[in-house]
């Protein structure tokens, strides 16, 4: 499901083929990507990425680096709160 960010040309779709991933405690967590973006600057990026895992949700922010060797996360924020 893809989105994208109305008010910056500079955001970039994002697209996930499946919205649920298996975590380590094998409970099922869920992205839900209309909160997600993603906005590039030549070489420096950053992501949101919004995540229910039962009965709390994660909000990360990530700051991305373009390498020689493709995008790292170069710093990751995060907000926790009970659903």
């Amino acid at each position: 499901m893809p989105c994208v960010h109305q008010q910056s040309p500079s955001y970039r779709p994002i697209t996930r083929k499946k919205p649920e991933c298996a975590c380590r405690s094998n409970t099922t967590c869920k992205a839900t990507p209309p909160n997600d973006a993603i906005d590039i600057a030549g070489t420096a990026a950053s992501a949101k990425l919004t995540l229910v895992h039962g009965e709390v949700t994660f909000i990360d922010y990530f700051v991305l680096l373009k390498t020689e060797h493709g995008w790292k996360i170069a710093n990751k924020a995060f907000h926790a709160q009970t659903n």
